[in-house]
């Protein structure tokens, strides 16, 4: 799938969160005392957690741990304020994550998604 436009990044986040109910329910099967989610794009839209949660509108019955969730509580506990991102990932995907980020209370100082311009010292 080309995921180079910003329409066809978002229509791929939303096929993705279109897949998590149903994965949800079946590795629920194996009854987890906690759930991972184990993804990167459609964990930085904000809204994946609630989506998750209410699956087919019933509560899931576990804690549940995606990526920004864990990202956020680490910065928290290290203390960090302003972060810098860097990612190979389209600028759609970077502009979620400065916006997760944000909203969440960090300063972004810095986003690239040029890892090559960003080790040669050029700006985004």
């Amino acid at each position: 799938m080309n995921i180079r436009t910003a329409s066809a990044f978002d229509s791929f986040l939303s096929a993705s969160l279109l897949a998590i109910p149903s994965a949800v329910s079946a590795i629920m099967k194996c009854d987890p005392t906690h759930l991972i989610l184990g993804y990167s794009g459609p964990g930085w839209r904000g809204d994946t957690d609630l989506e998750v949660r209410t699956s087919d509108g019933r509560t899931i019955g576990v804690s549940i741990t995606t990526p920004g969730i864990a990202f956020t509580s680490a910065l928290e506990h290290l203390g960090a304020k302003r972060i810098a991102i860097l990612s190979p990932y389209p600028a759609e995907f970077l502009h979620n994550v400065s916006r997760y980020f944000t909203s969440h209370g960090f300063d972004v100082a810095h986003k690239s998604v040029n890892t090559a311009q960003t080790a040669s010292g050029l700006q985004t």
